[in-house]
């Protein structure tokens, strides 16, 4: 059985989160009306440093997704600097 890459992040609020790569096959945000369709509501107190904001885009570069999922199924985009839930399936 193969282990799912992960990504372990604190919010400025000491929230943590651990997180896989959704797998996708095109970027939402390639197209507006997608990402629109694609983007939930902002998360409440999930505001990242900078640095965080940067090792998740990086580990979304690498894996080729815009979504993350937490272990109880609940899929994350970053936007604004902090976490917002996602639709996949418009994708």
């Amino acid at each position: 059985m193969e282990t799912q890459p992960t990504i372990g992040i604190t919010t400025e609020a000491g929230q943590l989160y651990v997180l896989t790569p959704v797998p996708m096959k095109t970027m939402p945000s390639h197209h507006p009306d997608t990402w629109l369709r694609f983007m939930g509501r902002h998360v409440p107190g999930t505001q990242l440093p900078e640095s965080t904001q940067d090792r998740i885009q990086a580990f979304m570069r690498k894996h080729r997704t815009e979504a993350l999922r937490d272990a109880h199924g609940v899929t994350y985009t970053l936007a604004g600097g902090m976490l917002a839930t996602c639709h996949t399936e418009v994708v």
